[in-house]
C-alpha cells in the first residue's frame, strides 16, 4: 500500500483536472460515474495510508476535526434515510469525496509532503497547462494556478527559480483568464498582499496583525445580521452606496461584458433559509443526500416537481443546507480555532500571515468558496492544517524561509540558506 503514497502528487494532477473540468471546451471522464469517484476517492485515501503507515510522525488529531469527522459521518448515515433515490446518493458520495479532502490532516501537518506536493505538481502541470489553455474558457485559467494563489503568499523567501514560476503563473492568468472570474483575482489579489506584509514584517505592529483577525472573524456574523435585518446588505453595495457599475470581460464567454458589482448572492441567502424553515432542518441541515428548494433556479433537479438545487456558489451556505446550524459552528470553529493558533500562539510572523489567510478563507466561505473536490479546496485545507500542525507553529521566520528554499532539492541548500537569509 506504500506505493500509493508515492502517487499523491500524481492524483493532485487528477484533481486538477477536476478543477477545470467544467470549464474545458472538452471533455474527458471515464464514462462511470462510480470510476470517476472512485479515482477521486484515492487521494483521500493516501492520506489514511500515510496515517497508519508512519503514526509516528503525526500529531493527535484535534478535538474540534474530531468532531468535524463525526459530523460527516453522522450526515452521511442521515443521508442514507433522506435521499429519495440514485440520483440523491450520487449527490451524497460528491460532498462526501469533495469534504474528504479534510483528511489531509494527516498528511499536509509535515511541512516536508507541502513542498513536495508542490513541487511535483509544479514539474507536470506548468507544461500541461500550454497544452490545456487553448481548450480553457476564461474561469479555469486562475483555479488551474490555485496552488501559486498559496505559493505567493511565501514570494518574499522564494529564490529567483521560483518567483519567476510564479510571476509567469500570475500573468498567466492576467492574460488568460477573465476579471469576471472574480473569486480568482481576488485570491491572487490577497496572496500579494500578504506577500507584501512578509517583506515589510519588521514595521508591521503585532496588534494590527491581531486586528485584522479579529476583523475576518466577527465581519460574517454582523453582515449577516445587517442584511437579515434590513439595514445593509453587503451584496447590493452598488445600490447601498450608490456606486456606478463596473463592467469586465464574462469569465465564461469572452465577447460578452459583466458587472462587477451585480447581486448574485442575495437571492441565494433567502432562498436557502426560507428552505430550512418551511422544511425544519435549521438545526441539523438536510443531509449531504439533499439540496434546497429553490425557484429561482428551476427545472434542474431529477425529481419532478421537487425543485431542490444541489448545492450554491456560497460554502457556507452548503454547509448550513448540508449539516444545519452545528455544522456551521463546527466548521466555523475549524477555521476561527486554527487561525488563532496561527495569530496568537505561533513563533512566527510568518504563520500569523498564514492565519490571518485562514481567517479571510472563512470571512469569504459567506461570499463564494465553492465546496467542490478541486485545488482550491485543497489549497484551503492546507493552511489550516498547518495552522494546527505543531511543527509549523514552531518554526521562526528563519525556518520558514528555509523550508521554502528547499522546495528545490540540491546539495548544501541549506548552506546556501545559512547564508542567503538577511532576517
Amino acid at each position: 500500500m506504500k506505493i500509493i503514497l508515492k502517487c499523491i502528487p500524481f492524483l493532485i494532477l487528477l484533481l486538477t483536472w477536476e478543477s477545470i473540468a467544467q470549464w474545458m471546451d472538452f471533455k474527458l471522464t471515464s464514462g462511470s460515474f462510480w470510476l470517476d469517484h472512485i479515482l477521486k476517492a484515492m487521494l483521500p485515501l493516501s492520506f489514511i495510508i500515510y496515517y497508519v503507515n508512519y503514526p509516528t510522525k503525526c500529531q493527535n488529531v484535534p478535538i474540534i476535526f474530531r468532531l468535524l469527522f463525526i459530523l460527516f459521518i453522522i450526515s452521511v448515515v442521515y443521508g442514507v434515510f433522506m435521499a429519495e433515490g440514485y440520483q440523491d446518493y450520487q449527490l451524497m458520495v460528491t460532498k462526501l469525496t469533495a469534504w474528504s479532502l479534510c483528511l489531509g490532516w494527516f498528511y499536509f501537518q509535515n511541512p516536508d509532503n507541502i513542498s513536495n506536493v508542490i513541487r511535483k505538481w509544479c514539474k507536470y502541470a506548468i507544461p500541461l497547462f500550454f497544452f490545456l489553455v487553448f481548450f480553457m474558457q476564461g474561469e479555469a485559467v486562475g483555479r488551474y494556478f490555485a496552488p501559486f494563489a498559496f505559493l505567493l503568499i511565501f514570494f518574499p523567501y522564494l529564490e529567483k527559480k521560483w518567483k519567476y514560476m510564479v510571476l509567469l503563473a500570475v500573468t498567466l492568468v492576467l492574460i488568460f483568464g477573465a476579471l469576471g472570474a472574480r473569486s480568482s483575482i481576488l485570491r491572487f489579489a490577497v496572496s500579494i498582499v500578504l506577500a507584501i506584509a512578509i517583506y515589510y514584517r519588521k514595521i508591521i505592529p503585532n496588534i494590527l496583525i491581531k486586528g485584522i483577525f479579529i476583523m475576518f472573524v466577527v465581519a460574517p456574523m454582523i453582515l449577516l445580521y445587517l442584511g437579515i435585518s434590513g439595514w445593509f446588505n453587503v451584496f447590493r453595495i452598488q445600490e447601498e452606496l450608490g456606486w456606478d457599475e463596473y463592467s469586465v470581460q464574462n469569465s465564461f464567454n469572452k465577447n460578452e461584458q459583466e458587472n462587477l458589482t451585480a447581486d448574485t448572492r442575495t437571492f441565494l441567502y433567502v432562498e436557502e433559509l426560507q428552505s430550512a424553515v418551511n422544511n425544519n432542518y435549521v438545526l441539523f441541515g438536510r443531509s449531504l443526500s439533499r439540496g434546497y428548494d429553490s425557484v429561482v433556479v428551476d427545472g434542474i433537479d431529477w425529481k419532478s416537481g421537487r425543485n431542490e438545487r444541489w448545492s450554491c456558489e456560497v460554502r457556507m451556505l452548503n454547509v448550513f443546507n448540508y449539516m444545519g446550524l452545528l455544522g456551521v459552528i463546527i466548521v466555523g470553529l475549524v477555521y476561527i480555532i486554527g487561525a488563532y493558533k496561527a495569530v496568537f500562539h505561533s513563533n512566527s510572523f510568518t504563520m500569523q500571515i498564514i492565519g490571518v489567510y485562514v481567517a479571510f478563507r472563512w470571512f469569504y466561505g459567506w461570499i463564494e468558496d465553492f465546496d467542490r473536490f478541486d485545488l482550491i479546496n485543497l489549497y484551503l485545507w492546507i493552511p489550516i492544517i498547518m495552522c494546527y500542525s505543531i511543527r509549523f507553529l514552531r518554526m521562526t521566520d528563519y525556518d520558514f524561509y528555509c523550508w521554502i528554499q528547499n522546495f528545490s532539492k540540491h546539495q548544501n541548500r541549506k548552506k546556501k540558506c545559512l547564508i542567503k537569509y538577511q532576517g
